[in-house]
């Protein structure tokens, strides 16, 4: 009987001592599955958040990419790929108090990856399709100067296109950079054609052809030759040759007597001579000087034209002193303006602008004839 009741009692005992034990580990379980249950909700938020971030960066780099803000559109992409996100270490169905980081893996992540391994493609093929633009338009630009006969400007832009395609390998449009180089080939053709052709006219011993040749040249590809130095060398070898500096001496003295006949034709007696004296002493070894001497000579016989001369040189004379002088009255140097007035009057008498010179002393209120010479006093010792 007494075991009974003492096995009884043990058994209340125990029981009963294990009755907060129980309640403790039911308290816990409620707070782990809370805390899971948190966890789990902060780790959803904060991904979705993450997968609107992303959205917006491919976006983002959509627009740069359309606006072909290439370096912006390579960052977007590049952070939508590189973008984390943290989450709650769960392990099981126990939550630790460690976070972690955590990449997404969704479609616009695919999308930005692949724009990204594309980038260098497109910007390539819009480079390309940048540099044949420019280059297309240069061309035709070129062709355009070299239909109006300036090859210079045409060459020097055949030029850039060809070394611009040297050092933008990668993106130059071939065939325009070869199109370049075969209309660089042809302008050098056809200025060293006109040398060559040069050379055999000089070896043929026609001075006057060769120096019409060279003056073709030059006219046509003087500005050329700063570019292209074997041209310049070759068009100085030739027009160092004595032959052809003898005819060029030649022509530059016929050039002045074909002026100074115009100017006898119309009457311009100062200018012919002028020009005439000049032909004569240029280059004296020259036939065209003999015979501008012979000119001068001839002039000078001929009543009628010494005559126009005087006249003229006359006028000449007189304008150069009337302006001089108008200079000095508009700056109130009226005693050396009258001077000079006064001096048309007594030199030029007959020219036009002895009228003009006389209205000026009008004006001026100055005596036009110069002042009486004084008398000398009389002796007083005279008759004594």
């Amino acid at each position: 009987m007494v075991r009974k009741r003492f096995a009884g009692l043990l058994l209340a005992f125990g029981i009963l001592s294990s009755l907060p034990l129980c309640a403790a580990t039911i308290q816990l379980d409620v707070n782990s599955q809370l805390a899971y249950q948190n966890a789990q909700n902060d780790n959803l938020r904060w991904k979705n958040q993450a997968i609107q971030r992303e959205a917006q960066l491919v976006r983002d780099g959509d627009q740069y990419l359309k606006n072909k803000d290439y370096n912006r559109a390579r960052s977007s992409y590049q952070d939508a790929v590189d973008l984390t996100y943290l989450q709650w270490e769960i392990k099981g169905d126990l939550v630790t108090t460690r976070k972690i980081d955590e990449k997404l893996n969704t479609g616009n992540t695919v999308k930005a990856r692949k724009k990204l391994e594309g980038m260098d493609a497109l910007i390539k093929a819009d480079k390309q399709a940048e540099w044949k633009k420019v280059a297309t338009q240069m061309l035709k630009q070129a062709d355009t100067f070299a239909t109006q006969k300036n090859p210079a400007k045409a060459y020097a832009i055949y030029t850039q296109i060809v070394n611009a395609g040297q050092k933008e390998k990668d993106f130059c449009d071939a065939a325009s950079v070869d199109q370049a180089k075969k209309k660089q080939q042809e302008i050098l053709k056809s200025a060293g054609d006109m040398l060559i052709d040069a050379d055999k006219l000089l070896a043929a011993g026609n001075a006057t052809d060769t120096l019409a040749k060279l003056n073709d040249y030059f006219t046509a590809y003087d500005d050329l030759q700063d570019m292209v130095p074997d041209l310049k060398d070759h068009y100085q070898k030739l027009a160092a040759d004595p032959v052809v500096g003898k005819e060029l001496r030649e022509q530059e003295v016929r050039k002045e007597m074909t002026l100074a006949d115009a100017a006898l034709t119309r009457g311009d007696y100062v200018s012919a001579m002028r020009r005439y004296r000049l032909a004569a002493r240029k280059y004296p070894e020259t036939a065209a000087s003999h015979e501008a001497a012979d000119k001068i000579e001839q002039l000078n016989n001929d009543p009628k034209v010494v005559e126009g001369l005087k006249k003229q040189e006359a006028e000449s004379d007189s304008r150069s002193l009337f302006l001089q002088a108008e200079s000095l009255r508009n700056q109130e140097h009226n005693p050396e303006a009258t001077e000079l007035y006064q001096r048309i009057l007594k030199d030029f008498p007959e020219t036009t602008y002895a009228p003009r010179a006389q209205d000026a002393l009008n004006q001026m209120g100055a005596q036009t004839a110069p002042a009486p010479t004084a008398t000398p006093a009389a002796d007083n010792g005279a008759g004594q």
